[in-house]
């Protein structure tokens, strides 16, 4: 997924309503715009605020519902605020209008896992699309528990550096849903490296969300 497929799928969508009702009330407001929206709550994430990314997404598909399926931003905020069904939900939207998109798939997955099992989330998994994007194939087998992670990292050494930021990052979060949280946390270590830093776009931002998450909760383990 890449911030600028879903800001241009919001625009989009937008765009037409948007022109009709400038004809009647004048331009809209620059705060107003769609992509404005979309960058506001980016921002609202990276800094930790994920009920208040959520909640401009929110704002923002009550402009237009036609934009809520569309944005999987949301999807992951609610996963690390703990909203699995309500994440899970927004993943099968996202598939309804972007069915060959297999990053959707595994956060889908992950959602349905943490929900209620990781089992019932292979049960219900979305069927593979034709995702020709780097390491998304592989990633998708990994949650569909028909390759092991440690395959997927060693395949993604001998691509490019993008690879290995992917094949970690998501690599992490299956961990994390399987129950391996020290692993998860060595692999997050290893996808912020600041080497990876723009090659992923909003991925690299989960990314240093989901450690900084993780280590968190491993202090209050140690505190108790």
């Amino acid at each position: 997924m890449r911030k600028t497929t879903v800001a241009a799928g919001l625009t989009a969508v937008l765009l037409a309503v948007l022109s009709a009702g400038a004809a009647a009330s004048g331009p809209v407001a620059a705060d107003q715009h769609p992509q404005a929206f979309v960058e506001r709550a980016e921002e609202a994430f990276a800094g930790g605020e994920l009920d208040e990314a959520v909640a401009l997404f929110d704002r923002l598909a009550r402009l237009d519902p036609e934009t809520a399926p569309w944005m999987w931003q949301r999807g992951i905020a609610l996963y690390y605020l703990g909203r699995y069904d309500a994440c899970a939900a927004q993943f099968a939207d996202y598939q309804q209008v972007n069915p060959g998109d297999l990053e959707s798939a595994v956060w889908h997955v992950a959602c349905v896992a943490r929900a209620r099992s990781i089992d019932e989330a292979r049960r219900v998994m979305f069927p593979p699309g034709r995702d020709a994007r780097i390491m998304r194939a592989e990633i998708y087998e990994m949650f569909a528990g028909r390759l092991p992670p440690g395959v997927v990292l060693e395949r993604a050494r001998f691509v490019a550096d993008v690879a290995v930021f992917y094949a970690s990052f998501y690599a992490a979060l299956y961990l994390e849903v399987v129950g391996d949280q020290e692993a998860a946390r060595r692999l997050l270590t290893r996808a912020t490296d600041p080497r990876y830093d723009g090659l992923a776009g909003f991925m690299n931002v989960v990314a240093r969300v989901h450690r900084a998450r993780l280590e968190g909760e491993g202090r209050d383990e140690e505190e108790r």
